[in-house]
């Protein structure tokens, strides 16, 4: 599957991958300019930590990096 028909929101237990998507995250989160991820699992928000709910974000999640300052 590709596109729209390819996404799966994490209450889809038969396909959804807690532990990938929590590996995933997580490795973002290691990049000091990753300020908050917005992804709705609770799972996902407990283990990693600067992850919040957002409405719509149960099939995908968005990145949020801390601004830049001019020096």
């Amino acid at each position: 599957m590709t596109g729209q028909a390819a996404r799966c929101s994490y209450f889809d237990k038969e396909i959804y991958d807690c532990a990938a998507t929590t590996k995933l995250i997580s490795l973002f989160m290691q990049h000091p300019w990753v300020r908050l991820v917005y992804f709705n699992d609770p799972a996902v928000q407990k283990a990693v930590g600067r992850v919040r709910s957002c409405i719509g974000h149960n099939d995908h999640f968005h990145v949020e990096l801390w601004p830049r300052y001019a020096s």
